[in-house]
């Protein structure tokens, strides 16, 4: 009985995945015809497309090694150390991550503007700003993959290495210790965050105007995308983008997936054990941490209350309720927010009577195949991401939204 409901979960599943991806490619290929040669020169080819591989491909090496750089530190004194209200300190640095980046480009644009640092006039500090939002919004994944470990971590290993030779510095245990054990859950963080960082729109799309990744070219082209007679160059950027997108997206989930479990089957962990209160050079970097993860948000917050006031001068504001007002009771623009409200929680419920007992059976069944067919069990888990990438070229008419 469980193996068949296993089964109809599977199906299922592929269904609701596959559908949408088969029709959205039968949709382009219908249009470009399958040469997928065709599909990579076009980016090289057209005006629209030229340089932006380029800048997704050195932008999202940036991103990755500034987050890097910003979010190891704060997941080593996380994972090291005993903290006051821990919870809500991991839940501020992890925020990032969820928040909606069109908020999050908000944020940053605000802190940036004429109402906070006000540099945004100068264009050299575009690149600058899109890499520091990229590892403000990926300093979670670091926290994700690294403090566990250190957290968990048997504190019997590093005080057998300080009876060595090789233990006896800091250095040395970083180097015989904490380096080997760290690396693997490093490398996939740095893997996905090249990804969000590699698939970036909101925050690409407002920080730098002026520059687009794919994802954000593609959104710019998508709407006469699939159209037979009409500007089918079109569908060959996005064939060609998609195909490239593809490849980073399976290489970087098939590596994260490989280097954890790897780190799973070798390493011995108890249960959660802090050496001792922190230090302050740990203050130093959580504190700074946490006003980063702040202040793109609270910035939203505080600029929710101000108001633009052109009778006075094109940057003279007032502060008032007036934006709460208009959102709370809506225009002719947009709805009110009762209504936003009620329908979020409408799809939420029924996407969640749905994904509940259907991503019950299939944890299950995963959970079953990884013991007997392992490959099977990582393609399913990885099916749903790359087919999200696809359904947004091929049923997308317009500009969507995304990180």
């Amino acid at each position: 009985m469980r193996g068949t409901l296993g089964s109809i979960a599977v199906l299922t599943y592929l269904s609701l995945v596959m559908a949408p991806v088969a029709l959205a490619l039968h949709r382009i290929i219908s249009v470009t015809g399958f040469t997928p040669r065709d599909w990579i020169q076009s980016l090289s080819e057209n005006y629209i497309s030229a340089g932006v591989l380029e800048f997704t491909l050195v932008q999202a090496a940036c991103s990755t090694i500034l987050t890097s750089m910003v979010a190891l530190p704060v997941a080593w004194v996380l994972g090291r150390y005993r903290w006051p209200f821990e919870p809500w300190i991991r839940a501020v640095l992890t925020l990032p991550f969820v928040i909606p980046s069109i908020i999050a480009a908000m944020g940053v644009l605000t802190l940036v503007g004429v109402h906070g640092a006000n540099i945004r006039a100068n264009e050299a500090t575009w690149w600058w700003t899109l890499i520091a939002s990229h590892a403000w919004f990926n300093m979670a994944l670091y926290i994700r993959f690294c403090e566990p470990l250190l957290s968990t971590m048997d504190p019997r290993l590093e005080e057998q290495l300080r009876l060595l030779p090789n233990g006896r510095s800091r250095l040395s245990r970083v180097r015989n210790l904490w380096a080997p054990l760290l690396m693997p859950s490093i490398a996939a963080a740095a893997c996905m965050t090249f990804v969000f960082s590699f698939t970036s729109f909101a925050l690409v799309r407002w920080i730098t105007i002026r520059d687009d990744t794919l994802e954000s070219m593609m959104a710019e082209v998508s709407s006469s995308a699939g159209i037979s007679g009409y500007m089918e160059t079109s569908s060959q950027i996005v064939m060609g983008a998609s195909m490239i997108q593809f490849t980073i997206l399976l290489m970087c989930l098939w590596l994260t997936s490989a280097i954890q479990r790897n780190r799973q089957a070798r390493l011995r962990l108890s249960s959660p054990r802090r050496l001792n209160s922190p230090s302050w050079p740990a203050w130093l970097v959580l504190v700074p941490a946490m006003v980063f993860a702040i202040s793109p948000l609270a910035s939203v917050v505080v600029g929710s209350f101000r108001i633009r006031d052109p009778t006075i001068g094109n940057s003279a504001f007032r502060w008032g309720l007036d934006g709460w007002e208009a959102a709370i009771h809506g225009s002719f623009s947009f709805p009110p927010m009762s209504n936003a409200i009620s329908n979020s929680l409408g799809y939420a419920l029924v996407a969640l009577l749905v994904a509940l007992p259907l991503g019950y059976l299939l944890a299950a069944t995963i959970h079953r195949l990884e013991r007997t067919k392992p490959l099977l069990s990582r393609a399913l888990l990885h099916l749903h991401d790359v087919s999200i990438r696809t359904q947004r070229r091929g049923g997308t008419r317009g500009p969507y939204r995304g990180h």
